[in-house]
C-alpha cells in the first residue's frame, strides 16, 4: 500500500536529521518537527476506522477566518500533492503569511550583513578561533559532505555550522526547492498577498548573537 503523506513527510524530516550535525539541525527545525509530530493526530470516524489529519488549524475571529499550517523548509517531490484539506484552505484565503519570503531576499543587504557578522577579518580565522583539534574535526565533517575547508576557514562558528548543516540536509536527499513554504509562495505569488514575518537578515542576526 502506498505510504501516506504524513509518512513521507516524516521520512523527509528524518533524512535531514540523520547527519553528523543532527543536534544543530534539530534546533533549526524544532518548530517544523513539532508541527509534523502534531500531524499524527487522528480523529475517530465510523466504526474503528481512523484517518490522519494534517497539521492544519482554523482560526476564527468574528467573521474573519484564517489557517495555521505546520510546514517543513526542506522536502522532496514525495511530499506532493499536499492533502486536499490543506489546498482547499489555501485557496479560500487572500493572504499568505510566511516566516520568510525567501524569493524576495535583498542580496545586497544580506551580503553586507555577512561581511560584518559572518566572516573574520583577513588576519583571523575559524581554525585559529577553535584550535587545531576542533578544526580538524570540522575539516573531516566538511569533506564527508563535499565541502572544502577553504569555504569555511574565514567563516565565524555560527555561519560555518549553518553551512555544514545545510550541506548535510541536502546530501540526505531533500532540498529547499521542495520545501512546503516555497511551494505555497510560488503558488500564491499571483493570487495572494504575501506577508513575511521576518527577513533573512533578521534570522541571521539571531544566529550571529549566539555564544561561540
Amino acid at each position: 500500500m502506498a505510504s501516506s503523506w504524513f509518512e513521507r513527510a516524516r521520512r523527509n524530516t528524518n533524512l535531514a536529521l540523520n547527519s553528523v550535525f543532527a543536534t544543530f539541525i534539530a534546533a533549526l527545525l524544532t518548530v517544523c518537527l513539532a508541527s509534523t509530530a502534531l500531524a499524527e493526530r487522528s480523529e475517530q470516524l465510523e466504526g474503528d476506522q481512523q484517518r490522519e489529519v494534517p497539521a492544519l488549524w482554523q482560526i476564527n475571529l468574528g467573521e474573519k477566518r484564517g489557517f495555521l499550517f505546520g510546514s517543513i523548509h526542506f522536502g522532496s517531490d514525495a511530499l506532493y500533492p499536499l492533502p486536499t484539506e490543506v489546498m482547499a484552505a489555501f485557496r479560500s484565503v487572500k493572504t499568505l503569511a510566511v516566516e520568510v519570503d525567501i524569493e524576495a531576499v535583498d542580496n545586497a543587504e544580506l551580503g553586507q550583513f555577512m561581511s560584518r557578522h559572518g566572516v573574520y577579518p583577513v588576519d583571523e580565522s575559524l581554525a585559529a578561533e577553535i584550535g587545531p583539534a576542533n578544526w580538524q574535526k570540522v575539516v573531516a565533517a566538511a569533506q564527508t559532505l563535499g565541502l572544502e575547508s577553504v569555504q569555511l576557514v574565514q567563516q565565524r562558528p555560527w555561519l560555518a555550522a549553518l553551512t555544514i548543516s545545510i550541506a548535510a540536509i541536502q546530501k540526505s536527499g531533500v532540498a529547499t526547492d521542495s520545501g512546503i513554504d516555497l511551494h505555497f509562495l510560488r503558488n500564491g505569488r499571483e493570487s495572494h498577498e504575501i506577508v513575511s514575518l521576518e527577513t533573512v537578515v533578521d534570522q541571521m542576526g539571531f544566529f550571529a548573537t549566539l555564544s561561540q
